[in-house]
């Protein structure tokens, strides 16, 4: 038995689910993987699984799926294990990113300016809008965000009069 088996086996049994078919079925895996990614304690064999699985787009949208739920600390591990290519530049950006949003939600004084905001994926603009409270960074997303909606978002966020007609905002 192979690691790859050997990892998805551990895995199905700890979720109470039959290991031939999570390691015949991908979409089974993702189902696995997925839940599995919600206990800290199966974090390590999801990891050494998705190493071993040969199905790249699969490993991609796990390991993308694993940045949201693990610490920073832990973020490049699980990108190292993503095909080189687009989908690893993928999933390293999104690290990236997601180290920005919790960075400016714990810094509240954090500068940011209209350049970096414009640089910002709408993905990255949108998730700024919806998590983080410094004032200077929504007012630059009521005026600089990509699209509409991260605008609104910005703009409720900080409060303004007229945020739940919808006026004021440009389209």
């Amino acid at each position: 038995m192979g690691a790859f088996d050997e990892a998805v086996g551990r895995l199905a049994d700890l979720a109470g689910a039959d290991p031939q078919f999570a390691i015949a079925d991908e979409q089974e895996r993702w189902r696995l993987y997925e839940e599995s990614l919600h206990h800290v304690s199966r974090r390590v064999l999801v990891l050494e699984a998705v190493r071993h699985d040969a199905n790249g787009l699969l490993v991609s949208a796990v390991v993308v799926r694993a940045l949201e739920l693990v610490p920073d600390d832990q973020r490049s591990r699980w990108v190292e294990i993503v095909p080189d290519g687009k989908q690893r530049d993928f999933a390293a950006r999104r690290a990236r990113e997601l180290g920005l949003v919790e960075q400016l939600a714990g810094e509240s004084g954090k500068q940011v300016r209209e350049s970096d905001v414009r640089a910002w994926s709408p993905w990255l603009q949108l998730r700024v809008a919806g998590q983080v409270t410094n004032t200077a960074v929504l007012a630059l997303l009521t005026e600089h965000g990509a699209t509409r909606r991260i605008r609104n978002l910005a703009q409720h966020r900080l409060g303004s009069p007229g945020s739940s007609s919808g006026s004021g905002t440009r389209s």
